[in-house]
């Protein structure tokens, strides 16, 4: 039986452009992903730099909460489910669920913002726990050293001067770390609470879905 993680339902809950069409293209695109990863066991876009620093620096970012907070927050690795979703929440207290998310540069850090899908998923922790608060938490963290030398030999090779790999590890390590931003700089929360109509609606879409889900085939 079909059951979106947490992560997904932000997709799937797209709204439809035509009243013809109750899923709509987003949510078709985002079940086709799922099917395949199910049968298959292929995802799309399975890594990419920023992922790759938003699991490196997932420790760092919960060390930082914890000292915000002061509170000494650790990792959960309990995967919950229910009938209709999946899930493993980042960091479980007994009143609220906290969300990190390690922002790729300065930039993104500074556009951070409540998305729709970050509150689906939100959304959906808080219902596989029974905890009704959530915090998500962006956080700005060091780029991995192994990124950073992954960048710098990417430009290197587009100028094909070697003379310049000290400027060009300069300006990219300017760019990726970010020790001249005080500590309290580097946090931004967004807070919210348990929306059970919201869950209703998801529900009602994932019973649509799971019609739509049974049909496909290679």
């Amino acid at each position: 039986m079909l059951k979106i993680r947490a992560s997904k339902l932000g997709a799937i809950m797209t709204d439809s452009k035509t009243k013809s069409d109750p899923l709509g293209a987003t949510c078709r695109s985002a079940l086709r992903d799922i099917w395949i990863a199910d049968n298959y066991h292929r995802v799309r876009d399975f890594t990419n730099a920023m992922i790759e620093k938003g699991n490196a620096n997932e420790n760092e970012g919960i060390k930082m909460l914890s000292l915000k907070y002061r509170d000494l927050f650790l990792k959960n690795e309990q995967h919950f489910e229910n009938d209709y979703f999946t899930g493993t929440p980042d960091i479980l207290t007994d009143d609220c669920i906290y969300d990190v998310k390690c922002s790729w540069s300065i930039f993104t850090f500074f556009d951070a913002e409540l998305t729709k899908d970050y509150h689906a998923q939100g959304q959906v922790y808080m219902d596989l726990t029974g905890i009704k608060n959530y915090r998500l938490c962006y956080v700005l963290t060091d780029t991995p050293e192994k990124l950073i030398q992954q960048e710098i030999s990417k430009i290197l090779y587009k100028c094909a001067d070697p003379s310049l790999l000290p400027d060009i590890e300069q300006g990219v390590r300017s760019q990726m770390t970010f020790n001249d931003v005080s500590k309290e700089k580097r946090i931004k929360v967004f807070e919210f609470t348990y929306d059970p109509d919201f869950i209703e609606r998801a529900k009602a879409k994932i019973e649509l879905c799971r019609k739509e889900y049974e049909k496909f085939d290679l």
